[in-house]
């Protein structure tokens, strides 16, 4: 098929008339949802391609080894999740480009994604037509695809070739430093590389070198910086800037030992440095904090008043990743570890936060004609971070390309030396959608006292929630209903603690989704599909082998006591205690908790107690409750001769606390013995679930004047 293009003119006109129009939302070319079957990225370089133009390519082609040498003649928009602008070639033929996967507006402003008159190389260029619509452009889906050139390059059409601006060093340097001041940095890393290729004396190029890593810095390429720095000390090797900046990128790429050393090399040197010191001390906690597990979590909470990017480091406990039989890959231990332990506190890869109400534009699905699974609009905004992270720190990067992407990947290096990155966005979309979680600020945030939800225990019950990151090292936890590993949050960082004891050698889990009242083997089944494993705990193997009859008598017999507490209004102390007679007429004859955890019961008999409360039922007669509810949820308990003791834990779920909370306070009236073991329970499982014990006492002292306090006082 054969396509005619129109004026130059024409097609800048009906651009800048359908960007204004708000209303062409449906438009195919401006809605553009759906991705294009999965295709790699080039890996060759630019140099190495054939130039096409425009009029010379075939609608519905990728042109392999080609390249499209192209000018932009407009200012660029935002059209859905693109950023759009018109092109041009040698020829004066122009034609739309859409370039998906740009920065989003908050990291760099649309009109600097491709400002016009922007000079640009598309690797083996994708030409998108239908010609019944007219709707046609370039698309470019991954970002290495396309080049930025400089207006000297050698690659360029004559009639584009331009003497740079000034060929003094100095000057451009100066120039690179009027876009500093106004934080265009982009713009200044061009001018500083300009000034670099333009030096002819070591100084100029020290200078230059010295200003590259600042840019560098304040565009998270660390990588480049340390280059940058690297270079500038190869002419002085005492160079503070040069010293400095080498430490920070250090820093930014979490090599805490080499930081440390390019900070004690300064300050030999320059010892009343103050920025030396503090920088020190900064990175001598990180290191600390990677060594040992030892963090100020009250530090962590004091950052998120800020943002929720925490300044700490990675802490690996005995943890390692091996082959998991019949599920890919696992972390196991590498040594026994007690209830509450930390395993693992890791900084997300990448994160984004502030996801609550996405602008209109923004909150689109991205449908892939080779993958039925929808991005949505976090993960589309993780997918974007990760891509420019690995095109700008590739090697520091490769972590995250080896995560699991929902099938097996014979794919070639992401990069190959002198080409620089070549990043694959359909793999990094879909390694996106099977290790990405959303969550919220702090864990603390939907259980704490503050949130009227912590007593009723149902804090995760329809939350949207503000965040959403990929953690590399946690993405290798596999799923359990009966998980032995708890995940809680704060911030950017993740933590991992041992819900239970856990013997050397054995795999941690998480539950992906908790155990659902009434759940099928089937639907526990159904959510983890994607990943190609079916769950064999012992809960999803009573499920399977309960016979669908027994299964129905115990869910009927729990929904119709559930029903009498959920319908009795306060005042009905005969109805409530009907409901309790008939759990202790028919639940416990018929043997109670049985050898597996059986989670409706766990809470039926929860609210027992709670409204045992309300009908002022003594609070000797609730303990055993509460015990009872605990045994069903998988613990065991001694509670003889004043003796309380856990001696194996069961599933924590968001009523626990709540439970635990409930139980201390009947005790503390019917059995001051078992208070303080009760206690350190609490504290425990407070640990397990907002991830430290720091905030305990703080929490403990609030719930001591809370009205479920006040109620159990006058009773």
């Amino acid at each position: 098929m054969t396509f005619t293009f129109p004026p130059k003119e024409q097609v800048i006109a009906d651009f800048a008339a359908r960007l204004a129009c708000k209303s062409s939302v449906n438009d195919e070319l401006y809605q553009i949802q759906s991705v294009q079957p999965r295709y790699s990225p080039c890996r060759k370089d630019p140099e190495s391609l054939q130039p096409i133009l425009i009029s010379e390519m075939k609608p519905g082609k990728h042109h392999r080894g080609r390249k499209l040498l192209i000018r932009a003649c407009t200012t660029p928009g935002r059209v859905s999740a693109a950023v759009a602008t018109v092109v041009e070639d040698e020829k004066d033929t122009a034609v739309p480009l859409f370039l998906f996967n740009g920065h989003p507006e908050s990291v760099q402003p649309v009109d600097q994604q491709i400002p016009d008159g922007s000079l640009c190389l598309i690797k083996e260029p994708f030409f998108k037509a239908n010609k019944k619509k007219g709707v046609y452009c370039i698309r470019v889906d991954h970002i290495t695809d396309i080049v930025f050139l400089s207006a000297t390059d050698s690659q360029l059409p004559s009639c584009w070739r331009v003497p740079f601006i000034s060929e003094c060093s100095q000057e451009v340097r100066q120039l690179g430093n009027t876009f500093a001041k106004k934080g265009i940095w982009q713009a200044a890393l061009y001018m500083y590389k300009e000034a670099l290729r333009v030096a002819t004396c070591s100084e100029d190029e020290q200078l230059a070198n010295l200003n590259c890593a600042l840019a560098n810095l304040r565009l998270d390429a660390f990588e480049d910086a340390l280059a940058n720095a690297k270079k500038a000390l190869e002419k002085d090797a005492e160079n503070l800037k040069g010293l400095f900046r080498a430490a920070m990128a250090y820093y930014g790429l979490h090599n805490f030992d080499s930081c440390r050393d390019s900070l004690l090399a300064l300050l030999a040197i320059y010892p009343d440095e103050p920025s030396g010191w503090s920088e020190l001390k900064r990175v001598e906690a990180r290191l600390l904090e990677q060594a040992t597990g030892r963090y100020s979590f009250a530090s962590m909470h004091n950052q998120l008043k800020t943002a929720p990017l925490i300044d700490c480091a990675t802490y690996q406990g005995p943890i390692e990743v091996r082959n998991s039989p019949g599920r890919g890959r696992g972390l196991f231990l590498t040594e026994a570890v007690s209830v509450g332990d930390l395993l693992l506190c890791e900084k997300a890869f990448t994160y984004a936060y502030g996801l609550e109400k996405p602008q209109a534009s923004d909150n689109v699905l991205v449908m892939s004609l080779d993958n039925p699974r929808p991005s949505n609009y976090c993960q589309t905004i993780l997918s974007t971070q990760i891509q420019h992270r690995i095109r700008i720190n590739p090697c520091s990067s490769r972590s995250i390309l080896d995560l699991y992407s929902g099938t097996e990947r014979t794919e070639p290096e992401p990069f190959a030396p002198g080409t620089g990155p070549a990043v694959d966005a359909f793999l990094v979309r879909d390694i996106v959608q099977f290790n990405s979680t959303t969550c919220p600020a702090t864990s603390m945030d939907l259980m704490s006292v503050a949130n009227p939800m912590y007593m009723a225990g149902l804090a995760y019950a329809n939350k949207s929630f503000p965040g959403a990151g990929i953690w590399v090292k946690a993405s290798y936890l596999n799923h359990s209903c009966l998980a032995n590993c708890y995940c809680s949050f704060i911030g950017d960082m993740l933590i991992v603690r041992a819900a239970q004891d856990i013997p050397a050698g054995a795999e941690l889990t998480i539950a992906y989704h908790a155990p659902r009242h009434f759940e099928t083997y089937e639907g526990a089944q159904a959510p983890l599909a994607d990943w190609q494993f079916n769950c064999r705990c012992a809960l999803c193997a009573r499920r399977l082998r309960t016979a669908a009859q027994v299964a129905r008598k115990e869910h009927t017999f729990i929904r119709d006591i559930r029903k009498v507490f959920n319908l009795a209004p306060g005042e009905d102390l005969a109805l409530l205690s009907a409901g309790c007679r008939t759990i202790d007429e028919q639940f416990w004859r018929a043997g109670g908790p049985k050898a597996f955890p059986c989670v409706e019961m766990c809470t039926t008999l929860f609210l027992q107690a709670t409204c045992s409360m309300v009908v002022s039922g003594p609070a000797s007669e609730r303990i055993p409750v509460i015990l009872a509810a605990l045994r069903c949820n998988g613990f065991e308990i001694v509670d003889a001769d004043s003796e309380f003791r856990v001696t194996k834990w069961g599933i924590v779920q968001n009523l626990m606390p709540t439970m635990i909370w409930v139980l201390y306070v009947n005790c503390k009236f019917a059995a001051p013995s078992y208070c303080p073991s009760v206690e350190r329970l609490f504290r425990t499982v407070h640990t397990i679930m907002f991830g430290e014990d720091e905030s305990f006492a703080e929490v403990f002292d609030k719930l001591l004047a809370s009205p479920i306090c006040k109620v159990a006082t006058r009773i």
